[in-house]
């Protein structure tokens, strides 16, 4: 499923980057990344993570993913470029992690569409809420509150446009084709599981809210939390 253009390669050694944050979408990329070059020497990969004062936990979660990975297939990055407690707003983010980014391009002569995200659109609406109204009661949820929450999302990031994105740099086009990834490497119980998406406060401990839109979204794509 993972296509990687050959043509922009640096010599005989290869290097690509993804943005990692340990949620479901960036963590199937690294891990399609890994197993495709598990047995390749001269293709290195560098994951980078930007974490804020909010979104503390971005870079615990990547390190868990790095090692989890590295477990199931043996390929480990040359280098996890982090970069932690920036002032969270998403301009600051965004920002940064287009600085880190930039940085891991010169340092490792990556070029740009050897660079993977793992950003998505939103799934279709009418699909989530239909499925929502059949099974919020067997997830154990409040509808009125599911709704909430749905009708709360970022619609700027409604997927409007199937199969717009740069099959590339960006190669996921929602939540179920996420899923779609997970089924096909067979890492529904390897990965997954140790994959955190949820955007509610967190403590130390790390839990799913189960009703932020970002949980919704895994129930709606996978079938469960995790």
């Amino acid at each position: 499923m993972l296509r990687v253009k050959k043509r922009y390669t640096a010599g005989n050694k290869t290097n690509l980057g993804v943005k990692l944050s340990g949620g479901a979408d960036s963590s199937i990329i690294y891990y399609a990344l890994c197993d495709k070059f598990k047995d390749n020497d001269n293709v290195n990969i560098i994951p980078i993570t930007v974490g804020t004062d909010e979104k503390w936990w971005y870079p615990k979660g990547a390190e868990k993913v790095i090692d989890i990975v590295g477990q199931i297939t043996g390929k480990y990055p040359i280098e996890h470029m982090v970069l932690e407690n920036i002032p969270h707003t998403m301009e600051n983010y965004i920002g940064s992690q287009n600085d880190i980014a930039k940085k891991a391009m010169k340092k490792y002569k990556i070029y740009p569409y050897n660079f993977y995200s793992g950003l998505t659109y939103n799934p279709p609406m009418k699909k989530m809420v239909t499925y929502f109204e059949r099974r919020h009661k067997h997830h154990g949820l409040d509808l009125n509150e599911v709704m909430l929450n749905i009708n709360s999302r970022d619609k700027s990031r409604d997927n409007k446009f199937q199969g717009h994105l740069d099959a590339t740099m960006r190669p996921l086009k929602d939540k179920l084709d996420t899923a779609r990834w997970y089924k096909h490497y067979n890492a529904m119980d390897t990965l997954y599981p140790h994959t955190f998406s949820c955007e509610s406060p967190q403590t130390e401990k790390l839990e799913h809210c189960h009703h932020c839109f970002f949980c919704l979204e895994r129930y709606f794509a996978f079938g469960r939390i995790i």
